[in-house]
C-alpha cells in the first residue's frame, strides 16, 4: 500500500501539474498536440493513478479542499483526456470517475460516470461501479455482480440507517468479497476492487443518515425523507453541519 505522501511525490515525479496545464491548453485549442503528446500525458496520469489506487482505504487523504488537491487534479486531467481520437478514450472517463470518488468528490465523479456509461463492453464490476456513481440514489443492490450481492445488501442497509455497526458489517463483508473475487476477475479489472474499498470508506464518511444521527438531528423520523434525493452529503455539507453543531 502507498500513502497520500507517496501520491504527492508521484505527482511531482511524473509532472502532474505540467500535464494538467498542457491538457487544459490542448482542449482549449491553445496548442496543437500530436498523438504522441496525448499518449505521454495519459501514461503519466495512469501511473500516478496506480499510487492513488494503492492507498490504504483507512489512510485516505482528508476531503477538505487542500489535502485532496492532487487526487482531484489527477481526476480532472484524466477526464479532460476523454476525446475523439484514433483509439478509444472512453475508459479514461471511468478512471476519472473512480479518482474523483476516491477523493470524496462525488458530484464530479457523477459527471464522468455518466460519460463512462458510453463505454463499450465494460466488465460487470466496472458497469456496476459506474452505474452507482452516475446515479445520486446509490442503490447498491441493483445489478450487483456475482459475489457482491451480500455486500450490496449490507451497504444499502447501512446507508439507510446510518448506524456505525452496520457500516462495520458491510466493510467486513466487502473485505471478504474482494479477497474471494480477486483471482476470479480479469487481471485488468482488479484495480477496481482497490477503488471500491476506498469508495466504500468515502460513502461511510459522507453518509447523510450517519452524520444527521451523530449531530443529533432533532427529527430522526424525517431522515428517510432527507435521504430520498441522495443518501450522502458532499464534503462541504458535512463540514458545515459539524461546524454548525459545534458553534
Amino acid at each position: 500500500m502507498t500513502t497520500p505522501e507517496t501520491l504527492r511525490l508521484s505527482a511531482q515525479r511524473f509532472g502532474l501539474a505540467r500535464v494538467d496545464r498542457d491538457i487544459a491548453a490542448w482542449i482549449r485549442r491553445y496548442a496543437d498536440p500530436q498523438i504522441a503528446n496525448w499518449v505521454e500525458a495519459e501514461n503519466a496520469l495512469t501511473r500516478i493513478l496506480l499510487d492513488l489506487a494503492l492507498i490504504d482505504p483507512d489512510n485516505l487523504m482528508p476531503a477538505d479542499g487542500e489535502s485532496d488537491v492532487v487526487a482531484n487534479a489527477l481526476a480532472r486531467a484524466l477526464g479532460n483526456c476523454v476525446r475523439e481520437a484514433p483509439y478509444s478514450t472512453d475508459y479514461l472517463a471511468t478512471l476519472s470517475a473512480l479518482a474523483f470518488a476516491a477523493a470524496g468528490n462525488f458530484p464530479n465523479a457523477s459527471v464522468f460516470a455518466q460519460r463512462a456509461q458510453q463505454n463499450k463492453n465494460p466488465g460487470p464490476i466496472e458497469r456496476w461501479l459506474i452505474m452507482l456513481l452516475a446515479s445520486p440514489r446509490l442503490d447498491f443492490s441493483a445489478a450487483a455482480p456475482t459475489g457482491f450481492t451480500s455486500y450490496a445488501q449490507f451497504i444499502d442497509h447501512a446507508l439507510k440507517g446510518g448506524f456505525q455497526e452496520d457500516f462495520g458489517k458491510a466493510r467486513a463483508e466487502l473485505e471478504v468479497t474482494c479477497r474471494e473475487s480477486f483471482e476470479s476477475i480479469a487481471r485488468t479489472d482488479r484495480y477496481l476492487l482497490l477503488f471500491l474499498q476506498q469508495i466504500h470508506n468515502r460513502f461511510e464518511e459522507l453518509s447523510a443518515a450517519r452524520i444527521l444521527r451523530e449531530i443529533g438531528f432533532p427529527n430522526q423520523a424525517y431522515i428517510p425523507e432527507l435521504l430520498r434525493p441522495r443518501p450522502h452529503f458532499s464534503t462541504h455539507h458535512k463540514h458545515a453541519l459539524y461546524e454548525n453543531n459545534l458553534s
